[in-house]
């Protein structure tokens, strides 16, 4: 039977390391991955151009999900675990994309630091409110193709 955990199993394994030109190394998924994981990715994507920083966190969730146990609804543990410690990263991070400071301000004013937070802190809060929209999203997607899934074994069932 597949599960949001199998499938996050399955797409965590489909993640390879590459380098560009310029030397730089990223994460994407190997070619010829299955069409849903793409989808997956756009869906965590919401809008947002193919971002490295989305599919670090896109991949770090299906880490989390496939070591989950089934409990993939926890995702404080996950996104404790991927706001970078340094704050050269943090920066990166608010720095990659000009939509990046309002995920910190949101993370403000629903209390994830307080008001007087230093700079810094505020951004590892706002790298925080991301991941869990990111994760959030990956539940949904991976939630979505295992529906699917059971529809395409039903419809095998009836042939």
């Amino acid at each position: 039977m597949t599960t949001v955990a199998t499938l996050a199993a399955e797409m965590s394994a489909s993640f390879e390391t590459r380098t560009r030109t310029n030397g730089d190394e990223f994460r994407c998924l190997k070619d010829g991955s299955p069409e849903w994981m793409t989808d997956v990715l756009f869906d965590a994507h919401d809008g947002m151009l193919p971002d490295d920083w989305r599919y670090r966190m896109v991949e770090s969730a299906v880490d989390a999900i496939a070591d989950s146990d089934g409990n993939e609804d926890e995702s404080g543990e996950a996104a404790d675990a991927f706001v970078p410690v340094y704050n050269r990263d943090r920066l990166e991070w608010l720095a990659s994309n000009l939509t990046r400071a309002g995920y910190c301000d949101d993370a403000a004013s629903e209390g994830l630091v307080a008001d007087d937070a230093p700079i810094l802190d505020r951004i590892a809060a706002g790298i925080y409110a991301e991941f869990q929209e990111v994760y959030s999203a990956v539940v949904e997607a991976l939630r979505t193709q295992v529906e699917n899934s059971d529809d395409d074994d039903d419809d095998s069932d009836n042939d």
